[in-house]
């Protein structure tokens, strides 16, 4: 079995016209379970290498690949070098691990304009993020050079995880109902959890890649600043070479 955790980046609710983030991105980092507990392994011994034991140990901890960017947060005090560094180390756990990294962005002027043109409200953004990115996910696991089944754990999303969860839960038996690839979702165990990223490693790593391909998409090839090109230098080196789906919708 595969376990997918997922966060997002760009987050800004049903607000649609938002000129800072205008992609809401979903990202699934997928870790065979026989190599979870390494994973989670590497990620706590990172943290404690660059934040102290003290500090890993409480309760509230964890990183958050904006904090380690901009110095806020768990970061608050640390040299750029130094939070590079970490944020490096935390990624350069998934190639030896063979970590999956899929990737859906939702265009949000372009899923405003096209919910417009049927009548429809448009929604939150996550809804069909959440629902593209399951079913990409799906069709891997149900490929013949992989054939393995799959379960998703996911950062809450308090205005939409009741909601997720019920309609999870029907994609397992009567399939997603929108798109023109709609289909039932054979290889995702029907039953979606949703956590608080405090409480999951792996789900901050899910943050940490979610935070760089969000940036990577607005430097849009053209880094203007040393931040720019960290970001380009870590994704090209430590997550491109682990993506298996990568698509912005509309």
């Amino acid at each position: 079995m595969i376990l997918f955790h997922i966060d997002d980046s760009g987050n800004t609710g049903a607000k649609l016209d938002h000129d800072v983030e205008p992609i809401h991105w979903l990202v699934a980092v997928g870790i065979d379970e026989s190599l979870v507990r390494d994973v989670d392994r590497g990620i706590y011994l990172t943290c404690c290498r660059h934040f102290g034991t003290s500090a890993t140990s409480h309760m509230d901890f964890e990183v958050k690949g904006s904090e380690l960017f901009s110095g806020r947060g768990c970061a608050q005090g640390m040299a750029p070098a130094e939070r590079i560094a970490c944020y490096e180390e935390l990624l350069s756990l998934l190639a030896p691990y063979h970590g999956r990294i899929f990737s859906r962005g939702i265009n949000k002027r372009g899923l405003a304009i096209r919910q417009a043109r049927t009548g429809l409200a448009p929604g939150h953004p996550y809804d069909r993020g959440f629902q593209y990115l399951v079913e990409r996910i799906n069709d891997w696991l149900a490929s013949p050079t992989v054939s393995a089944l799959g379960l998703i754990v996911a950062d809450e999303q308090q205005e939409v995880e009741r909601r997720m969860i019920h309609q999870f839960n029907q994609w397992t038996h009567i399939g997603t109902t929108t798109g023109y690839r709609a289909r039932e979702i054979t290889h995702l165990l029907p039953s979606l959890h949703y956590v608080r990223s405090v409480d999951s490693r792996l789900v901050q790593m899910a943050d940490c890649v979610a935070f760089l391909r969000n940036r990577v998409a607005k430097i849009n090839g053209n880094p203007k600043t040393a931040s720019d090109r960290e970001v380009l230098r870590l994704w090209t080196t430590h997550c491109a070479p682990m993506v298996v789906d990568d698509r912005v919708w509309p």
